[in-house]
């Protein structure tokens, strides 16, 4: 549990530095993701940064396999269907 709990604060960090790219940067602010991408890839910043964007979305396309598989298994116990309120971004 420990392990699950660490990589997953890893992972909101790397989404964290995503979304902060561009405001931490023009503030002088570094060392995220992105700059441990440049230094061990040798790539651009620009570069980096749509690698650390492929990684997010990733984990986030494996998190929706995993919750669907979760409420196929879970369906027979439920009250509810998993699929009845479908997901929008920032609702």
């Amino acid at each position: 549990m420990a392990l699950q709990r660490s990589r997953g604060d890893r992972r909101s960090g790397i989404a964290n530095d995503v979304l902060s790219y561009e405001k931490q940067h023009r503030l002088g602010r570094q060392k995220d993701i992105v700059d441990i991408l440049v230094a061990e890839r040798n790539c651009t910043p620009e570069e980096a940064l749509e690698q650390a964007v492929g990684m997010v979305n990733g984990w986030m396309a494996d998190f929706e396999q995993a919750e669907k598989e979760s409420c196929a298994q879970l369906a027979p116990f439920m009250l509810i269907s998993c699929s009845a309120t479908p997901r929008t971004p920032g609702a």
